[in-house]
């Protein structure tokens, strides 16, 4: 189907060389404000995440860029997509809370509830197998596990209430764990609709 019609102005672009330099290389001497691409292409899904164009593209561009699943693509493609709750990782650093002017950019137009999340990674020293850190004590790790949830939990309580001053739904979440495996399970049920995150924390 067109993307042209009503007011959308639509342009076409071909070139030839590296899929992902040339998208990147096109956004930087264009005046768009994101990019938008699938997850997988020509390449296949051998990927465990996402095809490596669209890696390199997400970690080198100079605009932020919304990565699309195969699966979600909708029924009508030519309808608006609904969107009615966002899941935004943060990990604590100021690289990763820079989603933050977007995600209210987003939310507040479409009506979207917020859900900030923070997984607080296990200490190094749980891991018994390995000879070159020495094993925490249960009791010392409960307290740092504790520690870690509380002074995360208050991080993210603080951003919510200023989602919330926006006139935006916000609420937070923490969990402990891999963040990438912790991250996959809350998306595993498809209570969010889109997740805005930053390449890098």
């Amino acid at each position: 189907h067109s993307l042209r019609g009503g007011s959308r102005h639509v342009e076409t672009y071909v070139v030839v060389g590296d899929t992902a330099e040339e998208i990147v290389r096109y956004a930087e001497r264009s005046a768009g404000r994101c990019i938008v691409m699938a997850t997988h292409g020509w390449g296949g899904v051998l990927h465990w995440a996402f095809g490596s164009t669209a890696r390199k593209v997400i970690t080198s561009a100079p605009v932020p860029t919304l990565v699309v699943r195969p699966g979600a693509v909708p029924e009508k493609p030519e309808e608006p997509a609904t969107i009615r709750t966002i899941l935004v990782p943060l990990d604590g650093s100021d690289l990763a809370r820079g989603v933050i002017p977007i995600v209210k950019e987003l939310a507040k137009p479409l009506g979207a509830a917020v859900t900030l999340a923070r997984i607080v990674p296990i200490p190094p020293g749980m891991y018994m197998a390995s000879p070159y850190t020495p094993m925490m004590t249960q009791p010392y790790f409960d307290e740092t596990i504790a520690a870690q949830r509380a002074a995360a939990a208050a991080d993210l309580d603080a951003l919510a209430g200023e989602l919330r001053e926006a006139g935006i739904a916000a609420t937070s979440i923490v969990r402990d764990g891999t963040p990438a495996n912790r991250l996959l399970d809350l998306l595993g049920d498809g209570t969010f609709d889109l997740v805005v995150m930053s390449s890098h924390g």
